[in-house]
C-alpha cells in the first residue's frame, strides 16, 4: 500500500515539474545565485533607448567575397581572351600569378588592404615584364583591375574608386558584363549618400527623442527626492508617490512609443542597405562620430537619471522595510550586470591605450561598444522593472530582520559599486573619442623584412653629471672630471678659460668597438705633459691630433657661476660669437658644432 502511494505521489509531483510555472529556465529568476545573466546579443536595441547596431555592416561585406568564384573568374578572364595555345613558359608565368591573386583575395578577406593594393601593384608590374603575349598581358592585367582592385575597394565603401577600376579594365580589355558591372557599382555611389543621410537623420531624431525624455526623468528624480527623508512612509504618502510615478510614465510613455518606431523604420532600412551590400567609407563614418557621441552622451545622462531613481526608491524601501515584487530579484541582476560592464569597460580602456589603432582593434572595439550598450540597456530595462512593479504594488511585504539585512547588503553593494565606476578615469565618453575618433592604422601581416641594425657599443657609463675643471693643453681645451681627462667636441668659446670651474652634464660619442669609453686615462699631476702644439712634427694633421686619444663627449649643458651672464643684446646689433652660444644645450637633437660661433 504504502508503494502505491509513494508511486502517486512521485508521479504527481513529475506533472507538476512539467507545467510551465515550473519548467522555466534562468530568465524567470534572472540573476538569482547561482545563475548567469545572459544578454540577448542578437537584440537590435529596438526596445530600449540604445541605438539600432550596423556595426556588422563593414565585417558582412568581407564575409561575402567568395574567393573561389573570384578565382575561376580571374582564371577564365586570361584564359579566353587568346585563341592561341598557352606554351610552357606562359602556364609557369600565370601559376605564379594566380598564386599571387590567391594572396590579395586573402588580403583583402583579412580587411589587410593597404598590402593587397601594393601586391596589386607589384602583380601588375611583373605582368608587364614577363613572357606573356601583349594581349594576355592585358587580359590579365583588365582581371586584376576588375576582380581585385574593384573588390577591395567596395568593401571599404569607396565606390567610385572601384568604378574607375573597372573602368580601367574595359580600357585594357573589356569583357561582355563589365558595362552592367560599371553602372552597378556608379548606381552605388549615389546609394550610399542616401545610406549615410539615413545614418545620420537617425542619430540625429533619437537624441532629440532622448533629450526629450530628461525633464520629465528629472521630475520623477525632484518627486522621490522629496520623500526620501529617511523617515517611514505613511500608507497615503505611499500611495501618492505611486500615483505620481504612475502620471509622469504615462507622459513618457508617448516618447517611449516614438524611440521604439524610430528604431523599427531604421532598422527596415538597414536591412534593405545590406542585401543591397552598401557600407559606409571611412570618410563617412568621421562625419557620423560627432552625431553618435552626442546621442551616447544624452543616453549616457538618462541612464544615471533611471540609477538615482531607482537608488530613491532603494532608500525608501530600507527605511520603510518593505519589500515589493521583483526587487530582490532586479537588484542582483542589475549587480551582475554590473560587473559585466565593468569588464567591458576595462577592455575598452586596454584598446583605448594602443590609439590609434589597428584594423583588427578596431573590429574588437566596435564590437565591445555593441555589448556594452546592450549590457546598458539591460541594466536600464532591470531598473525600469524595479519602478514599474513599485508603481503597481497593491500591498506591500515586510521585511523580517534577516531580510533587511540581506536587502541593505544587496543595495551597499550595487550603490558602492555603481559610485566606483563613475569615478573612474578616463570616462567612457573619453574614452570613446580616443577610440573611434583617431584614424585606423591598416594592419601589415606580412611586413617586409628590413636588415637587421649592426649592434652599437654599449659605453661603460651611458651618461656624465658632475662638476669638473675646463683645462688648457697647449691649444687645446679639455675637461678633468674628477681623476679623468675628457675630450669635449662642443665646448662653448665663452667657456674656453683655464682652470674654469663648470657643473655640466654630457653624454660620451661612440667611436668604435675597438676603443670602449670607459677605460678613462688618469691624471698623475697637474697636467699629463701633453706635447705642445708649437712642438714641431712630421706627422699628418689627423695624426698630430693627440687629444683625440681621450674619451670623447658632447655637453648637454654647461654652466660656470663665475662667468657673468651674457649680456643683453639689442635687435640692431652684431651678434658676438659668445651672444651665439646658449648654455643650455638641451634642444640640440645633435651634438652642435659651436666651434662654427667663431
Amino acid at each position: 500500500m504504502l508503494k502505491k502511494w509513494l508511486s502517486l505521489v512521485l508521479a504527481v509531483m513529475m506533472v507538476i515539474a512539467s507545467l510551465p510555472a515550473f519548467a522555466q529556465t534562468s530568465d524567470a529568476n534572472p540573476g538569482s545565485d547561482g545563475q548567469q545573466v545572459v544578454i540577448d546579443e542578437t537584440a537590435d536595441g529596438s526596445d530600449s533607448d540604445g541605438a539600432v547596431s550596423d556595426d556588422n555592416d563593414d565585417e558582412a561585406a568581407v564575409s561575402n567575397i567568395d574567393e573561389n568564384k573570384m578565382q575561376a573568374d580571374g582564371v577564365a578572364d586570361v584564359e579566353n581572351s587568346s585563341k592561341a595555345q598557352i606554351t610552357a613558359p606562359e602556364k609557369d608565368n600565370l601559376g605564379k600569378f594566380q598564386k599571387m591573386r590567391a594572396e590579395i583575395q586573402k588580403l583583402i578577406k583579412q580587411r589587410f588592404f593597404a598590402r593587397a593594393n601594393t601586391l596589386i601593384d607589384k602583380v601588375r608590374a611583373e605582368v608587364k615584364s614577363s613572357r606573356l603575349t601583349d594581349e594576355r598581358k592585358k587580359a590579365l592585367m583588365a582581371s586584376l583591375e576588375r576582380r581585385e582592385r574593384a573588390t577591395m575597394h567596395s568593401v571599404q565603401g569607396e565606390y567610385q574608386k572601384a568604378a574607375n577600376a573597372i573602368r580601367s579594365a574595359i580600357s585594357l580589355n573589356e569583357l561582355k558584363g563589365d558595362t552592367d558591372r560599371l553602372l552597378k557599382t556608379q548606381e552605388k555611389v549615389s546609394t550610399q549618400k542616401e545610406w549615410f543621410d539615413i545614418r545620420a537623420n537617425y542619430e540625429k531624431d533619437l537624441t532629440k527623442l532622448l533629450e526629450a525624455k530628461q525633464p520629465l526623468l528629472k521630475e520623477k528624480l525632484a518627486v522621490l527626492r522629496q520623500l526620501d527623508s529617511k523617515r517611514k512612509l505613511s500608507k497615503e504618502e505611499i500611495s501618492k508617490l505611486q500615483a505620481s510615478l504612475k502620471q509622469i510614465n504615462e507622459r513618457l510613455a508617448p516618447l517611449n512609443k516614438k524611440i521604439q518606431e524610430t528604431h523599427r523604420v531604421f532598422a527596415v532600412k538597414r536591412d534593405k542597405m545590406r542585401k543591397e551590400g552598401i557600407v559606409l567609407n571611412s570618410a563617412q563614418h568621421r562625419k557620423l562620430f560627432p552625431l553618435v557621441m552626442k546621442r551616447m552622451i544624452v543616453r549616457f545622462g538618462n541612464y544615471n537619471l533611471h540609477r538615482q531613481i531607482a537608488r530613491h526608491l532603494s532608500n525608501i524601501a530600507e527605511t520603510n522595510e518593505t519589500s515589493w515584487e521583483g526587487l530582490k530579484e532586479n537588484f542582483a541582476r542589475l549587480q551582475k550586470l554590473q560587473e559585466k560592464v565593468w569588464d567591458l569597460r576595462k577592455q575598452l580602456d586596454a584598446l583605448a591605450g594602443k590609439a590609434p589603432l589597428s584594423e583588427e582593434d578596431y573590429r574588437k572595439a566596435k564590437i565591445l561598444r555593441d555589448q556594452l550598450e546592450k549590457a546598458i540597456a539591460a541594466c536600464e530595462k532591470a531598473l525600469g522593472k524595479v519602478e514599474d512593479a513599485f508603481i503597481d504594488q497593491k500591498v506591500f511585504g515586510k521585511l523580517t530582520d534577516k531580510e533587511k539585512a540581506e536587502f541593505v547588503k544587496l543595495f551597499r553593494d550595487v550603490w558602492s559599486r555603481d559610485k566606483e565606476f563613475d569615478s573612474l578615469k578616463p570616462s567612457l565618453e573619453e574614452l570613446y573619442e580616443k577610440i573611434f575618433e583617431r584614424p585606423i592604422i591598416i594592419d601589415d601581416p606580412k611586413p617586409e623584412p628590413q636588415p637587421i641594425p649592426m649592434p652599437k657599443p654599449e659605453p661603460g657609463k651611458p651618461s656624465l653629471e658632475g662638476e669638473g675643471y675646463i683645462i688648457k693643453e697647449g691649444n687645446v681645451f679639455l675637461l678633468r672630471f674628477g681623476d679623468k681627462i675628457l675630450w669635449p667636441n662642443n665646448l662653448p668659446a665663452r667657456y674656453m678659460v683655464n682652470k674654469l670651474e663648470v657643473k655640466f652634464g654630457a653624454e660620451f660619442i661612440l667611436r668604435a668597438a675597438d676603443q670602449p669609453t670607459n677605460d678613462l686615462p688618469k691624471v698623475d699631476g697637474p697636467t699629463n705633459d701633453l706635447p705642445q702644439a708649437d712642438v714641431p712634427t712630421n706627422k699628418l694633421p689627423e695624426e698630430n691630433a693627440w687629444w683625440k686619444k681621450y674619451p670623447e663627449i658632447s655637453f648637454t649643458y654647461i654652466h660656470a657661476p663665475q662667468l657673468p651672464d651674457e649680456p643683453f643684446k639689442r635687435d640692431n646689433d652684431m651678434a658676438t660669437p659668445t651672444q651665439v652660444i646658449e648654455e643650455n644645450l638641451d634642444n640640440q637633437n645633435k651634438p652642435a658644432n659651436l666651434m662654427n660661433a667663431f
